[in-house]
């Protein structure tokens, strides 16, 4: 069952895209965590519409007239509004006769209405979605990170835009630069991401250009998004953000990426630059099988100043076909691994033809450096382990 952290992100990107059916056909999570309970009419995101519509006509307030400025109706209205109506956000704050900051924080408490609305009818139907936890969230979707062509992928994004630019007339200006731009990330939750910046962008777009480029550098490489902000733009100073923005904030972290928005200074007013940060695939990958996510991070850490790509894995049976699409440099094994242990880990690593030369080092509670190297390990470390001790191994 899914974590409520990430249930809570997953309604407001669904929210935001309700009508796009290409974002809601691509969603990593979506059709994984709103199921249909029966015969559907129309494909799946038709019965998604018809889940959130329904909810969002549940929080209509019962036997009071529709006073527009009561607060009992605010939830209501800016959802009905903002997403089933498509009002701007100025356009919403003008009538409802607030500031702009008001309706961001009227917004805020809306959505997280909905999205406890539809937590409690999830929980209904599964009552076992009570206990999870934000902890419990680790295994509730599985990355598949691969080498990933961000060309190709922002072109394929366009692509998939392509209507919603030619109704609005908006200009995209490509620079993919000289480099070729490979990353390593996952591919679905990227594209995921990258439809959600396009889309708010052209929400909030009123100079009719968007710039994309992708840079290359060091250990990074990046994705900026480039545009001039129409006047429902503000720099929140209350701590406050775009749902949208949250949800990619969220998801970056899910992926190693780092996200930003930067105001810019420039001759014609403002511009905002959405930036994605992804790990370059050319870097060395070291796998870490733990089913630990602290000694996972913990590795992360005590690597971060080498030219290395740490990718963690928490579950056994991932590990043959990430070690198989990744070709890690190294393998950081631990014994104790749910389901399969390291032991057998090991050996499906060193019959198979694709992995057997990826040196293994084992990590383990118990002192058994002996049949660790009998198995065709390259070293043995006993926890808890060093940082020095970790890079001595490495060396």
């Amino acid at each position: 069952m899914i974590d409520r952290r990430s249930f809570d992100s997953l309604i407001r990107d669904t929210i935001g895209n309700l009508y796009d059916f290409a974002a809601l056909d691509a969603h990593p999570l979506l059709y994984d965590v709103i199921k249909p309970a029966g015969e559907v009419n129309g494909n799946q995101a038709d019965y998604i519409r018809q889940v959130f519509t329904g909810a969002i006509e549940t929080l209509r307030p019962l036997k009071k007239d529709n006073i527009q400025n009561a607060p009992e109706w605010r939830p209501y209205i800016i959802l009905q509004k903002r997403y089933i109506e498509g009002m701007g956000l100025k356009e919403l704050a003008t009538w409802l006769s607030i500031s702009d900051r008001q309706l961001r924080r009227d917004h805020h408490r809306a959505l997280a209405a909905l999205s406890t609305l539809l937590w409690n009818q999830l929980n209904s139907e599964n009552p076992s979605a009570e206990n999870a936890g934000e902890d419990d969230g680790q295994n509730q979707f599985e990355l598949h990170k691969e080498r990933i062509n961000l060309q190709e992928t922002c072109q394929g994004v366009v692509s998939t835009m392509k209507r919603r630019l030619d109704e609005q007339g908006i200009h995209l200006s490509l620079d993919f630069g000289q480099t070729l731009g490979i990353a390593l990330t996952d591919r679905v939750i990227l594209r995921q991401l990258l439809i959600s910046l396009f889309n708010d962008a052209l929400q909030l777009q009123n100079g009719g250009l968007i710039a994309i480029r992708t840079l290359a550098g060091g250990r990074t490489i990046r994705i900026e998004i480039d545009f001039q902000p129409d006047d429902a733009w503000e720099s929140t100073q209350d701590g406050e953000e775009d749902g949208t923005l949250e949800t990619v904030r969220y998801w970056s972290e899910r992926i190693d990426a780092h996200f930003a928005v930067t105001l810019l200074p420039g001759a014609g007013g403002h511009q905002v630059r959405f930036s994605l940060e992804l790990p370059r695939a050319d870097q060395r990958v070291v796998l870490v099988v733990d089913d630990q996510l602290p000694t996972i991070n913990l590795f992360k850490r005590y690597l971060s100043t080498d030219d290395l790509q740490v990718v963690g894995v928490v579950r056994s049976e991932q590990v043959l076909p990430l070690a198989r699409e990744l070709s890690p440099a190294l393998i950081t094994l631990d014994v104790m691994m749910p389901q399969t242990d390291g032991w057998e880990i090991l050996q499906l690593l060193k019959l198979d033809e694709a992995t057997r030369k990826i040196p293994v080092l084992i990590c383990s509670t118990w002192e058994e450096p002996e049949l660790a190297r009998s198995l065709g390990a390259a070293a043995f470390l006993k926890k808890p382990i060093t940082q020095k001790q970790l890079r001595d191994t490495l060396q």
